[in-house]
């Protein structure tokens, strides 16, 4: 097994903070820079499944005032190749908006840079409101 650079890996858990801390900024070049150029973002609602071109087009628009949104990232677990080419992570979001939500995706080397190639975000939702919840959506769904 190839020794891995320690430095090289913490450098995901760097892009990951910047990603978050420039959408709190509402910076959209930063955090749009954090993508690979064929990237996907998958957001909570069912129809929130975009191309990293659909998603620049929400986030400028949404950034264009320099507001975004702020989630706080904190227990986050980065699980990488042996060859440290692609990064698997998961992390959990404290939102003052929103409850508590996730953040998991994938990020690879490019170059000497990590980038993400799918972000996906998730609201974690207790057991004790499952039953009623799928309940509600089933009731939008018909």
């Amino acid at each position: 097994m190839e020794k891995i650079d320690q430095d090289f890996v913490n450098n995901a858990h760097v892009l990951l903070d910047t990603f978050h801390r420039s959408a709190a900024k509402g910076d959209a070049k930063t955090y749009l820079a954090a993508f690979w150029h064929n990237a996907q973002f998958i957001g909570t609602d069912k129809t929130e499944v975009w191309t990293l071109d659909e998603f620049s087009n929400l986030v400028n628009k949404h950034f264009r005032d320099g507001k975004g949104w702020e989630y706080t990232p904190h227990n986050r677990v980065l699980t990488y190749d042996t060859k440290c080419h692609y990064v698997w992570f998961y992390e959990e979001l404290k939102s003052d908006k929103y409850c508590d939500a996730r953040g998991s995706g994938v990020l690879r080397v490019e170059g000497r840079r990590w980038v993400i190639l799918q972000y996906v975000m998730s609201f974690a939702v207790p057991n004790s409101l499952v039953e009623s919840l799928t309940e509600q959506v089933q009731a939008l769904e018909v």
